[in-house]
């Protein structure tokens, strides 16, 4: 598996340059990075994801597609590449990200609203979105393959909080040929309602299981999370909407 990170690593660099060209004049360039990412998009109790938002904030669930019905994304983030506007080496490093689709009344912004990231990356704290916390992580995969048959993936993760509590994600599943998407959002968090990051990205997006989609080539999911303050979000009532695993995510981030 090694010998191929190189190679992969140069064609996800060519995929920054379409991406950067796309950054208008007006908006000051932030960074880029190129990530592999797994996305759990879960229903927990509205109240609950209510009380993730910042004030202002009213819940959203998603409205159509395969993550319908959602009102918490749990991103897994394993970064290969991070750099900053100018293009070097910027800290990489495997991420939590939690969200909450969102609308705010006062401004009209609607869209998925980072309310707690955990990260190994200290320097990374707070963030641009002030919600950043430190955590340590431990992430196991292992990929078999035969000839031109569809790999079978086994992923395991373990976030554990320096405040206390952990993630842990346990996963299985069988590869498809993943979905190719150029899309442009504004992220919103923290505690400023007008702050956002635009975000162009280029990924792969491959859906393994959608309740909505009725797609499921998951073979095996496990999630428990024991952090204090989210105990009764995930109570045993929380359901999986959807699980998608993103093989590459190439992403350009500006400022307005």
């Amino acid at each position: 598996m090694g010998v191929r990170i190189l190679p992969l690593l140069l064609v996800l660099l060519l995929l920054v340059g379409p991406l950067a060209a796309g950054i208008a004049s007006s908006e000051t360039k932030v960074g880029s990075n190129v990530d592999v990412r797994t996305i759990v998009a879960l229903k927990i109790a509205d109240g609950e994801a209510q009380k993730l938002l910042p004030p202002g904030w009213t819940v959203n669930p998603v409205a159509s597609g395969p993550n319908q019905g959602a009102n918490l994304t749990m991103t897994f983030l394993d970064q290969l590449l991070n750099q900053d506007p100018e293009g070097k080496p910027a800290g990489s490093a495997r991420t939590l990200a939690f969200g909450v689709p969102a609308k705010n009344a006062a401004t009209g912004a609607a869209g998925n609203n980072v309310v707690r990231i955990l990260t190994a990356n200290t320097a990374g704290i707070p963030g641009p979105y002030k919600v950043g916390a430190p955590a340590a992580f431990r992430l196991e995969q292992s990929i078999k393959a035969t000839d031109m048959e569809p790999a079978a993936v086994s992923e395991r993760w373990e976030v554990r909080a320096q405040s206390g509590g952990t993630v842990t994600l346990a996963l299985d599943y069988t590869r498809a040929l993943p979905a190719r998407a150029k899309t442009e959002a504004k992220i919103y968090g923290g505690p400023d309602p007008n702050f956002f990051r635009i975000y162009r990205v280029d990924a792969g997006n491959d859906v393994l299981r959608s309740v909505p989609s009725s797609v499921d080539r998951v073979k095996k999911v496990q999630l428990r999370v024991t952090i204090p303050d989210l105990k009764k979000a995930f109570d045993g009532s929380e359901q999986i909407v959807s699980v998608t695993a993103i093989p590459w995510y190439v992403r350009e981030v500006a400022l307005p």
